[in-house]
């Protein structure tokens, strides 16, 4: 969850834990009728959002950091626009078009676009060059950009 908070953000070690335990409370509010596949998956999803609406806030005007970057990056493939209905829609498309990605590219896209973690950093811990990977997710976000206009998502 730590890990998830700097990776975003590069928040303070304080603003993570103030973010952590706003997530366990949630966790232990909403787990027994919530009832997700995967609690990991679960716990990482409610840090996401907490992380990120905690930056909103901070940064109200303006968006900053890599946060701010990564979403320029798939406003472009996604079109990430607020209807529910769409959202819901695109998330699907994305589900489907990460399962038919291979082992490295999935674990390529899912670090930088879920975890929000740093090029420098998944170049280093995978052994991958920097442009290489930077080349990957450019074909991958083309690839998905065509299944969510194919699948009618697009213009929703």
């Amino acid at each position: 969850m730590r890990r998830i908070a700097f990776n975003i953000s590069g928040m303070s070690a304080q603003d993570a834990d103030e973010c952590i335990n706003d997530v366990l409370l949630e966790v232990w509010n909403t787990l027994p009728p919530a009832d997700p596949e995967s609690v990991c998956s679960y716990v990482c999803m409610l840090m996401r959002r907490k992380v990120i609406d905690r930056l909103r806030a901070a940064n109200a005007e303006k968006r900053g950091g890599s946060y701010a970057e990564i979403c320029d990056e798939l406003e472009d493939a996604c079109g990430l626009e607020d209807s529910v209905v769409l959202r819901i829609a695109v998330k699907r498309a994305v589900d489907r078009f990460l399962g038919g990605l291979g082992r490295t590219e999935r674990e390529l896209f899912i670090r930088r676009y879920f975890e929000f973690e740093e090029l420098d950093s998944i170049s280093k811990e995978t052994g991958i060059r920097k442009n290489t990977i930077v080349k990957k997710l450019s074909r991958m976000r083309a690839i998905l950009k065509k299944q969510i206009e194919k699948e009618g998502y697009k213009d929703l």
